[in-house]
Order: C-alpha cells, then structure tokens, then sequence
C-alpha cells in the first residue's frame, strides 16, 4: 500500500477523539463521514463534509452537515461507547457498532451491529430507531465493512 496524500483534521473541523469514519458516493461527489467515540455517554455527533479526490481536499465545497446519534434507553443499557465503527452500503444504508468497553485490556466486552441511517441527497438522515444486525457478546467490534456482490450485500466486522 501506498499513502498518495494526506489532510490534517483541522482543515475542515475540530474534532478529539474520531472513532468511526465512512465515504458515501453521492449524486455530485462523495461525503466523508465521521463520528466521535462519546465514550461513556449514549450519544454522539454524526458529522459531514464533501471530499474531492482530485484534488484531494475535504469540506472545500461547502457540503457539510451533522446529525445527532443517540442509542435507545435499551441499548444505552448494554453499550458505553455509542459509535465505534461505521461504513455506508452502495445504496447509502448508513452501518455502524456500538461496544461496551469498561477500560480494562481483558474486557469484558460486547458489541453490536447496527442500521442507522441513509445517505440521501448529500447529507445523513437518521433513522428514528436504530435496527440491531447483530451482537456479539465476549468482543469489541473496531471496524464495520459492507461489500455486495450479485446484488447480495456481505457484512464484514473486525474485532480486537
């Protein structure tokens, strides 16, 4: 692999601790998404801003936008960390894991799956109630990945 070029965050926002970032091919260009980890709390901001690969640059056009993220009371239960991993599908399904992580390298840990939202018309429509995919009890899900293929669409997890 080969790094072509990078940004520095502070270009285009203020951020302190991303924990989940996806890109969404839209209509007119492609969103970079991203999440802050909001540990311990039951929300966090789901922001975007336009990304151009040629040249690369992130928010120079003007696209930017956040919505708000919050689990339901019954998850807020199970889940500490709000948002830990997110991808978009080609159809624009917005994926993402919620974990619970109580500090300690050896856990105990459990994680989620879940649908939150769509990418529509360049920008991020929440959901009104998340929709669980999957959970996973004894693991801490660091990364989301979707691929279709023949019209089925493979949901990937990486653990930790």
């Amino acid at each position: 692999m080969r790094i072509l070029d990078a940004i520095e965050w502070s270009s285009f926002t203020a951020v302190a601790n991303v924990e989940g970032t996806a890109v969404a091919a839209t209509e007119s260009g492609y969103l970079f998404i991203w999440a802050e980890r909001a540990q311990g709390s039951d929300t966090t901001l789901v922001q975007w801003r336009d990304l151009s690969l040629t040249p690369f640059a992130i928010g120079t056009q003007g696209i930017a936008g956040s919505a708000s993220f919050s689990l339901p009371a019954d998850l807020a239960e199970l889940y500490n960390r709000p948002l830990v991993a997110m991808d978009v599908s080609e159809s624009g399904e917005l994926y993402t894991a919620t974990a619970w992580d109580d500090g300690e390298d050896d856990g105990p840990y459990r994680s989620a799956v879940l649908a939150i939202g769509q990418v529509v018309d360049g920008r991020v429509v929440m959901d009104a109630e998340p929709v669980v995919i999957g959970t996973l009890e004894g693991f801490r899900v660091e990364s989301v990945a979707l691929r279709s293929v023949g019209g089925a669409k493979g949901l990937f997890i990486g653990t930790d």
